[in-house]
């Protein structure tokens, strides 16, 4: 995973540009890994506007995870008010069933808006998201408004 960041106009807005990819294999490549170590994506902490864990390949209805992921993120915050900053952000990202297969084909695109409050009591930053998925290309996932609360760091 790689993140990068900038600042400008006075660092009043800061721009995050963010990628994570991995894949995962069983050893004599052949076999499926264990659903505990495959990848799922949705949720606060990777692909915002999917409910959490629900990204990924799909059998008899359910989510089986993959063993090949990308997320790719951009986020642009502004400041509020003290301590409380907005922040307009992008996630697309993709799991496929194949280690080492991955493809820009079957994206799938959220964006939103959210809230950024680090307190120096806590130390942590609080993040809450409003979030619709843009693009759909996931089975059995609605097009809907969707609300994220995370505390601490994601990327």
């Amino acid at each position: 995973k790689a993140s990068y960041f900038t600042s400008f106009f006075d660092k009043a807005f800061v721009l995050m540009l963010g990628a994570k990819a991995g894949t995962v294999s069983a050893f004599n490549r052949s076999d499926d890994v264990p659903v505990f170590e495959r990848y799922f994506l949705g949720g606060g902490d990777s692909l915002r506007g999917f409910e959490y864990r629900t990204v990924g390949p799909v059998r008899c209805g359910e989510n089986i995870g993959g063993q090949s992921m990308l997320l790719l993120t951009a986020e642009l915050s502004h400041p509020i008010w003290g301590p409380v900053r907005g922040a307009f952000f992008v996630d697309a990202g993709n799991v496929s069933s194949n280690s080492w297969s991955m493809s820009f084909s079957d994206f799938n695109i959220g964006a939103g808006w959210g809230l950024r409050v680090k307190l120096p009591q806590i130390n942590v930053p609080l993040k809450l998201d409003i979030a619709y998925p843009f693009l759909n290309n996931q089975d059995n996932e609605k097009n809907k408004v969707r609300l994220h609360f995370n505390v601490g760091f994601t990327f």
